[in-house]
């Protein structure tokens, strides 16, 4: 009777894990609330179940609960403290995660990865299915790599090796474990993920020489992968999934941008060396960025923590995963899974979702440390602060779901302070004071968002205020420096003061926009100059030339 209530204990969470993974893989911050909520349910449920809550003081749950207190910390001197408290709602449900973890046993987790690979599984095959449904093939395809629900091929295709790794060191070899294994890989060679690709070969090597069951399949598969892929893209041409593993290269315009954001990144570390909030690296990136690039996450996990709280969270992150890999006894599956992830992350925002955090901090070891006994007034405490979670969840859920949906005016009256909802109303806004409402709204708790600074420069301009155009407009160009529509835009605003102190025949000031005019190509050179080594090696390079009216129009004044 026990063993089949811990069965079907085991068997809901398995099901949330799986669902967790089928909704974006837990990317998107709603998904986050929706787990909250889910945990918070789970945690009341089996604790109320067993009449017994069961709590350890040991480095998994410190290093939980540290990241969520330090994203609501962030919350104080984030960059923009409204998207800053999105990250603590994003970091919420891991630590309810882990409260349900302290009441399985070793064994019982154990149980929870086989969610993994099932549900690696699922995806794929919803993804073989959709590819022929052209009106639904962009949500798992993205430039012919397959996403899957995660839609971002790197990480859906950890997420399928952390899979085979489960399989393969979890149960017996079969024909069930065999096909499993395949269907993974298949999805591992469908993303093109390079990285994990390499260590594809390199764990299905080792597990064929420890498991005598798996070794000959993994051989016979890495063998048709190595030579199928070469064949498939000598004879296609298209080397962006099957083949993509042949285009491994350290010249690599994808690794050295990598290395570019790392580069830029480390300044802004040495300014805000407790974090400029979740989104803060985002917001900031015009400022200290020397290549042309636009991207939310700087690809590397641990300079991501540092990045949005600090020193202190990353460094205690890198420290429990160093500690469960080489020095505490887990099994070792576990170890192959924090060593993957720990390897990857080094590349990529895999932690940015919620399936990995949740795979993460499912490995780790519990009931080795610390125990407590749980008083009454702990336990409530803990209900308590679990029935806020939800609360705040539930609540927060209607303005991220509506945000997604396309909702956006629905998503800020909710939740006033959502600034990715407001810069899209901006885009949109067909008034002036529309505009200039919402470009107030952003700038009192963003200082770095170049399109409300836009928007500001251009309601001034009309109201023929120019000494306040050039003040925001410098501000949009700094945040902004390599986008040469700004320019363009600056000398279309400057050249508005010129006629208008012309037309009132006030020479002096007049040429004091001229020069303004004539100072941008200058700009433009310097720009060049600021680009780094790194940021001339990558595809995308800067476009700081005007355009030839704009130049003619310039020659002209001079």
């Amino acid at each position: 009777m026990k063993k089949t209530q811990e069965k079907n204990e085991t068997l809901i969470l398995q099901i949330f894990i799986t669902v967790v993974a089928l909704l974006f893989g837990g990317f998107y911050e709603f998904v986050s609330c929706l787990a909250t909520i889910g945990f918070g349910v789970y945690l009341f449920w089996i604790t109320h179940r067993r009449k017994e809550i069961c709590l350890f003081w040991n480095s998994g749950i410190i290093l939980a609960i540290v990241l969520l207190v330090c994203h609501g910390l962030a919350v104080l001197w984030a960059v923009d403290s409204g998207m800053a408290f999105l990250g603590f709602l994003k970091f919420m449900p891991i630590v309810l995660f882990v409260l349900i973890l302290m009441q399985f046993t070793e064994e019982e987790r154990n149980r929870l990865l086989l969610s993994v690979p099932v549900s690696g599984i699922i995806i794929i095959a919803i993804g073989i299915l959709f590819y022929w449904v052209l009106a639904v093939r962009e949500h798992f395809f993205m430039a012919g790599r397959f996403g899957g629900t995660f839609q971002y091929s790197n990480t859906m295709a950890l997420y399928f090796l952390a899979g085979i790794v489960v399989i393969q060191n979890k149960i017996t070899f079969s024909i069930k474990t065999a096909a499993g294994t395949v269907v993974l890989l298949l999805g591992i060679l469908m993303t093109g993920s390079r990285s994990v690709f390499v260590m594809t070969v390199f764990l299905m090597a080792i597990e064929a020489w420890k498991n005598r069951g798996y070794r000959l399949l993994n051989v016979g598969l890495l063998t048709v992968s190595v030579v199928g892929g070469g064949i498939y893209g000598a004879v296609t041409g298209n080397f962006q999934n099957f083949g993509r593993f042949l285009t491994i290269s350290l010249e690599n315009s994808t690794f050295i941008g990598r290395l570019l954001y790392w580069r830029d990144a480390f300044w802004l570390i040495l300014r805000h060396p407790m974090g400029s909030g979740y989104m803060g690296y985002y917001y900031s990136q015009g400022q200290i960025q020397t290549g042309v690039y636009s991207t939310v996450f700087v690809h590397n996990d641990f300079l991501q923590i540092v990045l949005d709280v600090g020193w202190i969270p990353a460094i205690l992150a890198a420290g429990v995963l160093i500690k469960h890999i080489f020095f505490t006894k887990i099994d070792v599956t576990a170890k192959m899974i924090l060593f993957l992830i720990g390897v990857h992350s080094l590349l990529d925002f895999d932690m940015q979702f919620l399936s990995i955090c949740l795979l993460f901090f499912m490995v780790l070891e519990y009931n080795g440390g610390e125990g407590c006994q749980v008083k009454a007034q702990v336990k409530r405490a803990v209900y308590g602060i679990t029935a806020a979670g939800v609360a705040i969840s539930l609540y927060f859920l209607f303005p991220l779901v509506s945000f997604y949906r396309g909702e956006y005016e629905l998503a800020r009256k909710l939740y006033p302070y959502y600034t990715e909802a407001e810069l899209v109303l901006l885009q949109e806004a067909q008034t002036k004071e529309e505009g200039e409402t919402l470009a107030d709204s952003i700038l009192k708790r963003n200082q770095n968002a170049a399109l409300a600074y836009d928007a500001k420069a251009l309601a001034c301009a009309m109201e023929e205020d120019f000494e306040g155009m050039v003040q925001y407009k410098e501000m949009a160009v700094k945040n902004n420096p390599y986008a040469i529509y700004e320019y363009v835009d600056y000398v279309s605003l400057l050249s508005r003061a010129v006629e208008y102190y012309s037309e009132k025949n006030d020479v002096k000031i007049a040429k004091v926009y001229v020069n303004q005019i004539l100072e941008l190509p200058d700009r433009l050179e310097d720009m060049k100059k600021r680009t780094s080594e790194l940021g001339w090696r990558i595809k995308d390079q800067p476009e700081l030339v005007l355009p030839k009216e704009v130049e003619d129009y310039i020659s002209n004044l001079q």
